[in-house]
């Protein structure tokens, strides 16, 4: 039987694509919370990555944050 060639292509590069978007699920619940000095008082941003969708964030980053992590289920 002979395959039409776009047919094949379309194989190939889904078996490239497969494998990166699997990869693409994070492994940990990320949240960092970022404050306006080193007192770690006042928020004023914050990034969250959830085990099942998208990363968000808002406010400002600073150098001043602290993380917490935990695996997902």
């Amino acid at each position: 039987m002979k395959f039409p060639k776009s047919l094949l292509v379309a194989a190939a590069v889904s078996a490239v694509m497969v494998p990166t978007m699997v990869s693409a699920v994070p492994i940990h619940y990320i949240e960092t919370i970022y404050y306006s000095d080193a007192t770690l008082m006042w928020e004023v941003g914050g990034r969250i990555t959830p085990c099942t969708s998208y990363p968000y964030k808002w406010g400002e980053e600073t150098p001043y944050y602290t993380t917490y992590t935990e695996p997902c289920q």
